[in-house]
């Protein structure tokens, strides 16, 4: 009960990105801030920031938009205030790293991950810049929420959102490619589940992703490599979203087995008094409440 630990048996740490996705299964399983609060300190570490969180971009990046979402489910103003300058801290450590497009890219000693699944990661990888998107999104709202002057991070993330668009959105293919730098246009579900779920994307394109690549079965699954994909436990939040719940039964283990109902779609189901209690759920600025105690 420390944190949120990773194979208990074998890495026995705490991985930023599996950290964000087990907050947010303790909001329906336990509803216990006092875990998620210890898990986002020490990941956190001590200043100066010398590496990504994990050494993986896109887990600093879940890792501060975990700290909004915290913030949103539980109300904790004066934990949020006190982890303020360790975000300040992050989030000035990506800045120092963006490439001459504003797009953050891995250099040596970074690991790009996003998904055990295979991605077309050459340059900056499009799934990493909507993370950044959402990261600079939720940092303005942090700041409205604690009375800090406005520092532009709504407007970097509006700038960086078109960017985004002009370079990674496929009009022929009516989704977001993983990568403009190697010409293949491959699509893969990832940077298109992280921008519906962030709120990134405009009606139509929510339709186009969603029939072109959510319910698309020529579109490579994100867990045919293992039973255990990073992003899986995600879609989930897609499903609900795009009010297609039913079509969230086909998540679940690739390689045989029966299916598995992911368990934010149980929560949502079955639990009485159950709230969807993340922004990606009620969408952006709508209040979130916590499961009644049964």
């Amino acid at each position: 009960r420390e944190g949120f630990f990773d194979g208990i048996k074998r890495d026995r740490w705490v991985w930023s990105g599996d950290a964000y996705q087990s907050a947010r299964i303790n909001t329906y399983l336990f509803a216990d801030p006092e875990i998620v609060k210890r898990t986002a300190v020490g990941l956190a570490g001590r200043l100066p920031v010398e590496c990504h969180l994990n050494t993986i971009i896109d887990y600093t990046l879940l890792w501060i938009i975990g700290l909004y979402e915290f913030y949103m489910t539980y109300g904790d103003k004066e934990f949020l205030n006190r982890i303020y300058p360790m975000i300040n801290a992050y989030i000035e450590f990506c800045e120092k790293r963006l490439n001459k497009d504003g797009f953050l890219e891995g250099i040596e000693g970074d690991w790009t991950f996003i998904d055990w699944s295979p991605i077309d990661k050459t340059g900056a990888v499009c799934a990493k810049q909507i993370l950044l998107c959402a990261a600079y999104d939720k940092l303005s709202l942090i700041d409205e929420v604690l009375g800090v002057n406005d520092r532009g991070y709504k407007e970097k993330s509006r700038s960086l959102l078109k960017k985004i668009n002009d370079l990674y959105w496929d009009s022929e293919k009516g989704a977001f490619i993983d990568s403009f730098a190697s010409g293949k246009r491959n699509v893969t579900r990832h940077a298109n589940i992280f921008a519906i779920m962030y709120d990134l994307v405009t009606p139509e394109q929510t339709e186009s992703i969603t029939k072109n690549v959510l319910f698309n079965d020529n579109v490579k699954e994100i867990n045919d490599l293992s039973k255990y994909s990073f992003i899986t436990n995600i879609f989930p939040n897609i499903i609900e979203v795009e009010d297609t719940e039913e079509k969230g039964l086909r998540c679940g283990p690739a390689s045989g087995g029966s299916k598995m109902i992911p368990v934010q779609v149980l929560a949502v189901r079955y639990l009485p008094g159950a709230v969807p209690s993340c922004p990606a759920f009620c969408r952006q600025g709508n209040p979130v409440r916590r499961r009644q105690a049964r």
